[in-house]
């Protein structure tokens, strides 16, 4: 019989649980034991206290007792990982991180014709998101690693696999770019004419602050630039001088930027070809003063730049 410990405050947190006051404690949502099973019990959980009276069950038992009875027969006599229908339902598309550190998603399972032996199918979230497959049995059993015992896969939130995954490679791994609940393009457009609340326009400008031409032009006309302002935030748009030298003149005021996108992570900077127009340079002259900020969530940068920096 599978044995269960668990602490006062821990039974306290599976008894919310149980109750419908909050989620299920995240620790034992997928651990090996447990792995999937909160679903089926908490869909069983009622029927079993139906017959409860004053919180104690028909035979006598308390209701953390039958807590610890109740899980342990679950995940014994119930586990849901012998369930190919229960899997897809409660797994399919969560996220998990390999002891070695690689980041996969699980896309769906699958039985062997022969053997009818039950495979989970899941995507790595780096490279080239290859597709690979592995007996469930092995996918959740716990090894040892430098003397210590730890999950092969171990379950992390959706929001921590996608922290971990650069910008500009979701997309190709089906995962949208999503800033302020609001889906954004991976590149900056090459023509922009409007902008949401939040976002603002990163274009080249000169010193003096002159916006008569180019990108500049379009942010004095449409985004707010004002006329004697060649430096920073204005309105919806944000100046970067690049008229005043050659490429190490225009890194410090790159810099700056990056440093203020930063401190503003409630907006969004789409950064235009800087000083790929009238001030002359070439893509991958500027593209490398960006390097920094290619996994900066809410910088969008141009492709051209993209493929010089990575």
């Amino acid at each position: 019989m599978l044995h269960i410990e668990m602490t006062p405050q821990e039974m306290r947190r599976y008894l919310k649980y149980f109750r419908g006051e909050e989620d299920c404690p995240y620790e034992y949502r997928y651990n090996a034991p447990c792995w999937g099973a909160e679903s089926i019990i908490a869909d069983r959980w009622k029927s079993l206290t139906a017959n409860f009276v004053n919180g104690v069950s028909p035979d006598g038992r308390c209701l953390e007792q039958c807590v610890i009875d109740w899980v342990t027969d679950v995940l014994t006599r119930h586990c849901p990982y012998t369930c190919e229908e229960e899997l897809e339902l409660y797994l399919t598309g969560k996220y998990f991180r390999h002891f070695k550190g690689n980041i996969y998603r699980i896309e769906s399972f699958a039985k062997d014709s022969e053997t009818q032996e039950l495979f989970v199918v899941y995507k790595a979230m780096y490279d080239h998101g290859q597709t690979w497959i592995r007996p469930v049995t092995n996918f959740k059993e716990i090894i040892e690693r430098d003397g210590v015992q730890v999950q092969r896969f171990r379950p992390i939130t959706e929001e921590d696999a996608i922290a971990s995954i650069p910008f500009n490679k979701r997309r190709s791994l089906g995962i949208m770019r999503v800033f302020n609940g609001i889906e954004r393009p991976d590149f900056t457009p090459d023509k922009i004419t409007e902008l949401r609340y939040d976002e603002v326009f990163v274009f080249g400008s000169n010193l003096e602050g002159m916006h008569g031409g180019g990108a500049a032009y379009v942010a004095f006309k449409k985004f707010g630039a004002v006329m004697g302002c060649g430096v920073g935030h204005r309105g919806q748009s944000y100046a970067i001088p690049t008229m005043q030298g050659g490429v190490q003149t225009i890194k410090p005021y790159v810099d700056e930027f990056i440093g203020y996108a930063q401190q503003h992570p409630d907006l969004f900077f789409y950064v235009t070809r800087i000083g790929c127009g009238i001030a002359g340079f070439k893509d991958k002259e500027i593209a490398p003063l960006f390097s920094a900020s290619r996994d900066i969530e809410n910088i969008c940068l141009p492709k051209s730049f993209l493929e010089h920096i990575y």
